[in-house]
């Protein structure tokens, strides 16, 4: 009779009825600005009560997953229950205007197989139109979804970007956390500073150095000659040469010796190139630093190309050329004068430079004979040369502002002077060889402004 009760009491247990998931209720609704669009859907158990969690997949036509970076998580459903699920997307994460075709799975795992006729109604399709015009997404999160990342508006890049609520980034396929993003931008703040290090001593080991150093000219290291001989007369005068060109009043007797630059065979500046300009003012100690105006190197360049082709501009050809030069050059200058400044001298320098064996310096002295300037002498020196390159200086002195001239019109004359000593500087002319009578040279009209002094004018006798 036992064995009867037992063998009944067996019969009348239930057998384990497996789980069985349906997905239903599929819908979806795009915000009011069309910026977010929010896929529902309802997970039924029509089965028996469930063991384990599973997981949902929603994927696009070509297989990729769209929820990445999204919790997927399927909770245990027991026998008859059910759970409505919710997931936000950007509409800018896809081509406006056009059809997306989602497929949503739900619970297809070692219970359910992929595949099978029992897991038919685990997934279903959702058709979904994107707005023409999608907008950039806003702030605010549309309540009820359950988004664990944030994405960004549509670039127009070939890969997605978000940003994950553990302070890290997704990027396409790869994920970073909140310390890979610190140590990156970390590592880019000291990339910085060490590059910037790095400039700064690469521009204190190869800076250049000053373009209006001290000057040297080759011939002034030379020993003393003595003072009565030829040699030593001449050695004299060189000291007394600042430029080319004959500046001093054209009184009678009156001396003025020139230094001028030649080429191999005797062309004038044939082989010379100016490497620097300078203007600065001169007070009672000298040179004022605070007024030194370095000329740029354009107009430095733009002075060698005219100098180049000095012998295609003649007479006012050559001017032009100098007043853009000259008008810039003191434009510059003008930044470090004052008031208390502008009545001082201005002395403008010219930094020339050949190669030894192609290029010469020469001097002549002359002497004013009957209102016009004869050369009594000329000589080339004896130099020491170090290197292959020779340097000479061309010096002029202007005058400052005047006593009956106002800052106006000083800053009207300025450029002028600068103009005419330029174009003095740089015309071509002819250079008459030693063994040849040199005719009477025709007096300057030098402005009163260079040479400081009133011409001699004929008087009648």
């Amino acid at each position: 009779m036992a064995w009867l009760v037992i063998g009944r009491a067996a019969a009348q247990t239930p057998a384990y009825e497996a789980r069985d998931y349906v997905v239903s209720n599929v819908s979806h609704d795009f915000a009011p600005d069309e910026t977010t669009f929010t896929v529902r859907f309802t997970v039924t158990n029509q089965g028996g009560d469930a063991v384990n969690p599973s997981t949902i997949s929603i994927t696009d036509e070509a297989g990729r997953s769209v929820i990445q970076g999204k919790d997927d998580t399927l909770p245990v459903l027991n026998a008859g229950a059910s759970d409505i699920f919710s997931f936000d997307f950007a509409s800018a994460d896809f081509p406006p205007s056009s059809t997306q075709v989602f497929e949503i799975e739900a619970g297809i795992d070692q219970y359910e197989l992929a595949g099978s006729p029992f897991a038919r109604n685990n997934k279903t399709n959702v058709s979904i139109t994107m707005p023409a015009n999608v907008r950039q997404p806003s702030q605010s999160t549309p309540s009820g979804s359950n988004p664990s990342t944030s994405s960004l508006p549509s670039l127009g890049l070939p890969f997605t970007f978000a940003f994950l609520p553990d302070g890290g980034i997704q990027i396409g396929d790869q994920t970073f956390t909140g310390l890979d993003v610190q140590k990156f931008v970390v590592g880019l703040i000291v990339a910085v500073v060490v590059f910037w290090l790095m400039t700064v001593v690469l521009r204190a080991i190869f800076r250049r150095p000053q373009k209006m150093g001290i000057w040297q000219p080759p011939y002034g290291t030379m020993p003393t000659m003595d003072p009565n001989s030829v040699a030593g007369r001449r050695q004299a005068w060189q000291s007394h040469a600042q430029n080319g060109t004959i500046l001093a009043a054209p009184s009678e007797g009156n001396l003025h010796p020139i230094k001028l630059l030649l080429g191999q065979q005797g062309d004038f500046m044939k082989g010379w190139r100016i490497t620097a300009m300078r203007l600065s003012q001169y007070d009672a100690y000298g040179r004022v630093g605070r007024t030194e105006t370095i000329a740029s190197a354009g107009l430095v360049k733009r002075l060698n190309k005219i100098l180049q082709q000095n012998a295609r501009y003649q007479g006012d050809a050559l001017n032009k050329q100098m007043r853009s030069v000259a008008r810039v050059f003191v434009k510059q200058m003008r930044r470090n004068m004052t008031k208390r400044t502008m009545h001082l001298p201005v002395a403008m320098d010219i930094r020339f430079e050949g190669k030894h064996g192609e290029v010469h310096i020469a001097f002549e002295l002359y002497q004013c004979q009957n209102q016009a300037w004869h050369r009594l002498d000329r000589w080339e020196p004896l130099m020491t040369v170090i290197g292959r390159r020779l340097i000479e200086n061309y010096t002029y002195t202007i005058h400052g502002q005047s006593s009956g001239e106002t800052a106006r019109e000083f800053s009207t004359r300025l450029p002028e002077d600068v103009e005419w000593l330029l174009g003095e500087t740089i015309r071509s002319r002819a250079v008459i060889a030693t063994d040849a009578p040199p005719p009477p040279q025709p007096t300057y009209e030098v402005p009163d402004t260079v040479s400081g002094m009133q011409p001699v004018i004929d008087r009648p006798r």
